[in-house]
Formats: structure tokens, sequence, C-alpha cells
């Protein structure tokens, strides 16, 4: 990332030229105010390929959700606290939990207090520089120095470092907010949740886990599909294994240029971790109907991954989530395929397996009707009737073209792919 070293030495600068804090009645530097609330990631974009990005998972937290995700811990934080951000970029979820510490009445003692509660590790030395600049800039502001020049070699509590290989600050932090990379990566050796390519925002968490302390708040900023999808399933089970479920809640898109929905989860760690954890209802939205679609409807994925399996056998027809028009009813098909795996028979519906959020219908269906069986592609989610009726079929899309249901799905799940399980959820009202 060096051409964020621009940006940095910006910091540096600024720092320099505002030496003393904004007498009464003044109005701070627009710059400073600008750095302070989201300058970094604006910066960041600005000077480096959004392809490089989101190779090594560098995004910023913003402002406004940085102080959300802060004002879990508000309650909880006091003079003794440590705050370790393990992941701290350039200290965005830092700067909004000193704006919630309490200040010492000693002037003298304001800084030193501060170093000693604010800690932050990143693997970027550019990002931890500018992490500290923008905390002897949020310093100037609170009053806590005169001087923020003098401050900008301060801040040592932030490091270059791994920090979820970092078990000392894991141990001593009190407190722990975190914005972990959402990149792709092998799962360790001796994961007890997952095998092979996993999000690597889980294997950080469950790495701080393994570590911290009985009593640590922990506020996580992390992908949905940790909280909604099924591949993470056992995850979601080892945390709640080893932590009290604080709070769970939807956080929508990252940002209006990162097209990754997140949610925000509050832990506490437990003194000790439970044998065998209950039910985990906590990470859902409520149910309220006693029947569900996966109580009238078998629910798959379908069979054929068409880039890996052989053209082999006879020719069938074959259904691409491409091909399918939304919202009609298939009665023809004129692509095919050779299969030798299972075919489908009609009716039943077939929902696009991926959408987006802020689409206008979540779950887009199509009635398909064929006079034969047929091979359906992995990237459509297959409801058969289990009373084999094209009037359940209906019945169905009804409820999937509902807004409400849009709502619904949008509340259970944010990531782009549907599940089985999310489908198979929703409520049977029978329309």
């Amino acid at each position: 990332m060096k051409a964020f070293s621009k940006y940095v030495e910006e910091l540096r600068q600024l720092a320099k030229a505002s030496r003393r804090p904004v007498p009464p009645g003044e109005d701070e530097l627009p710059a400073i105010a600008a750095a302070l609330d989201g300058g970094a990631g604006r910066a960041l974009r600005r000077l480096v390929n959004v392809e490089d990005l989101r190779q090594q998972g560098a995004f910023f937290t913003g402002s406004e959700l940085s102080k959300r995700a802060a004002r879990l811990l508000g309650k909880t934080l006091d003079g003794r606290s440590v705050i370790l951000d393990p992941a701290c970029g350039a200290g965005d979820l830092l700067l909004a939990c000193a704006d919630l510490l309490p200040t010492p009445r000693r002037v003298s003692a304001r800084l030193p207090r501060w170093e000693v509660q604010l800690h932050g590790r990143d693997v970027s030395p550019d990002f931890v520089e500018a992490a500290r600049l923008r905390l002897a800039l949020l310093a100037g502001r609170h009053g806590i120095i005169p001087d923020r020049a003098a401050a900008t070699n301060r801040f040592h509590g932030v490091k270059v470092a791994c920090g979820m290989a970092d078990a000392a600050a894991i141990t001593a932090a009190t407190h722990i907010v975190l914005n972990p990379p959402f990149t792709l990566g092998i799962a360790p050796k001796g994961c007890c949740w997952a095998s092979g390519l996993v999000n690597s925002a889980a294997v950080f968490l469950d790495s701080v886990l393994d570590v911290a302390q009985s009593g640590t708040e922990i506020v996580a900023i992390l992908p949905d599909v940790l909280r909604s999808g099924a591949r993470y399933r056992a995850w979601r089970r080892e945390v709640q294994r080893r932590c009290h479920l604080r709070f769970v809640g939807l956080g929508g898109q990252f940002d209006p240029q990162t097209d990754v929905n997140i949610f925000l989860l509050h832990l506490t760690v437990r003194l000790k971790p439970k044998v065998r954890p209950t039910g985990l209802r906590a990470w859902k939205a409520p149910r309220t109907a006693q029947q569900t679609v996966k109580d009238m409807f078998n629910v798959s994925v379908g069979p054929v991954v068409d880039y890996r399996d052989p053209h082999r056998g006879q020719w069938q027809k074959f259904i691409r989530s491409k091909t399918l028009v939304p919202w009609t009813q298939l009665l023809a098909l004129s692509t095919h395929r050779r299969f030798e795996g299972r075919l489908l028979p009609s009716p039943f519906v077939a929902v696009k397996r991926t959408s987006r959020p802020d689409d206008a219908h979540r779950a887009v269906a199509t009635l398909v009707n064929l006079d034969a069986p047929a091979a359906v592609e992995n990237h459509v989610l297959v409801l058969q009737p289990k009373d084999g009726s094209v009037s359940s079929c209906k019945r169905l899309m009804k409820l999937l073209a509902d807004p409400k249901t849009s709502v619904r799905l949008n509340q259970r799940i944010r990531c782009r792919h549907l599940t089985v399980g999310v489908l198979g959820e929703l409520p049977w009202s029978g329309q």
C-alpha cells in the first residue's frame, strides 16, 4: 500500500500546522474535521486500486459504522479499560472508542491515560502511522494535548504487528473492537468448525477467542455470511460455546462502494466454555409462523455443476439460472445438456440463487412445469411441492413476490447467495 503513504504525509503536515487546540468559540480546521470523519477511507480508495484493496481485504470502517460499534461498548468503558483493535487499519474504531472514554481532570494525565488505554495492531506501517496521527488530531480536539505536533511520536500502543497472533495484547485487553479482513483463505490446521476455503474474518475472531480472557467485551464487524450461511453453522456454535451473545444486529451494506453486507456482533467471553451450547436462534430473525416452506416443499440446490460435471450420458433438458424468466411459467425449454446425474420432475419453483439485498425481489422465482424431468444447474434453488401440485407452486410464487418476504429474507441473510435453509424457514401461510 505504498500509494497510501501520500496521505500519511498529508496527516503529518496537518498535525504540524495545527499545533494548538482550537480556542472556545472558534471553528476547527476543515482539514482536521475531514481527517477525523472518514478521511482515511476516502484517501485509501482514491490512492489505491480497488482490486488491490479486495485482495488484501483492506477496507476501512466508516465513521458512522465505527460509532455504532463503539456505542455497544459505551456503558462498559471507564478509566481502567484497555481497548485493542487487532486489525486497526487507520484507527477508525479506536477513534470512535476514544470519544467515549472519560477524560481525567488533570491535563497532564490525559495524554498518558489515552496511551495506556488505546492499542492497535496492523501489518501495514503506513496504516499504523495514520492511526497514530489521527489519534493525535483527536486528542487536540479534546484538549488532551497542548501541542498536536508533539503527540505525533506518541501512541506507541498502536504497533506494526499481526493482531490475531499477538497473544499478549489480546490477553491484556478488557475490550476488543475489530473489523477483520473479509478475504478467503484456508482454514488453519486443527480448526474444529471447518476445513478448506473459509472467510478469514471467521478465522480472525476464532484466533482472538483462543486467548481472550474471561469477561473481555468484544465487538466485531463481520460479513453477514458468518451469521446466516449454512457453512458457518459450526463456527456460530463454537462462538456461542465460548461467549455470551450480547447483541447480533444487521448492519446493511458495508459502504456504498463495497458490495458486502455486514452484521455487528457483541460478545462477552465466558468464564468457562459451554460443553454443549444450546440452539442458535439468537443469530436469526424471529419466526412467527408454525408452518414453514420446508414443511410444504422439498428445498434443494440444482445438482449440475456445469463447469465440472462431465458431458456424458443422454441429452437432457437443462435449466440455467440466466435463462429463467422471472415470475413466469416455464412450459418448454430449448437448452439441453448431456448429464448422468439426478433429474428433477415438474412441477417445481426455481429460484435464482444469487440476488442483492437492494433488488426489488430478493427471491426471484419461476414456475417450472415441463413435460419431462430436467437437469438443473447449481445456481438455482429448487422447491418441489410435497403434494406435487401446480397450485402449491403458484401459492409459493405469490409468497416470494410479496414485498414482506423480501424484507424478511434481508433480515435473515444479507450476503448475495440465498440458501436452502433460509428459504425453507419462510413462514407458510398458504397464501
